[in-house]
């Protein structure tokens, strides 16, 4: 596949705001000077319906409209040593977590790599509003 994912938008937002049609992003990352960066807009766009059609034949039939954009810088700037706390931060009264691509370090931006970052930091944000009470713990007798 020409890209390295399928991600349907409108499942954030709701079809609605999209007169109930779907936002999919098809994804490509590449270093700067990949040529991918001068083909033509619908060079592009057929390569990757073709692939997608792949996973969903009728895909033709069901675009609406296409754009393609191009950024040939998208990841965060690495720094040489970055911050050993990669977990979420907190506000001094506690209220308000911070979790951003910040927190991927030195992995890249994808997909997989973010939603570790989400994950890890959902897991650590619900552990600390748990109830103590409420922790459990199965133990496998010998």
């Amino acid at each position: 596949m020409p890209f390295t994912g399928v991600i349907e938008i409108s499942s954030m937002t709701g079809t609605q705001e999209m007169n109930g049609n779907h936002l999919v992003m098809l994804p490509r990352y590449d270093v700067p000077e990949s040529p991918w960066f001068d083909r033509p807009e619908a060079e592009v766009a057929a390569e990757f319906l073709s692939a997608l059609r792949r996973v969903r034949p009728d895909i033709e039939q069901n675009v609406e409209r296409y754009f393609v954009h191009r950024a040939k810088h998208v990841q965060a700037l690495w720094i040489q040593e970055p911050p050993r706390n990669q977990g979420p931060r907190r506000t001094a009264d506690g209220r308000v977590w911070s979790v951003n691509a910040e927190m991927a370090g030195r992995d890249t931006l994808n997909n997989n790599a973010i939603v570790q970052v989400a994950n890890a930091a959902a897991r650590e944000i619900a552990a600390s509003i748990a109830p103590a009470e409420s922790a459990a713990v199965i133990v496998r007798g010998r």
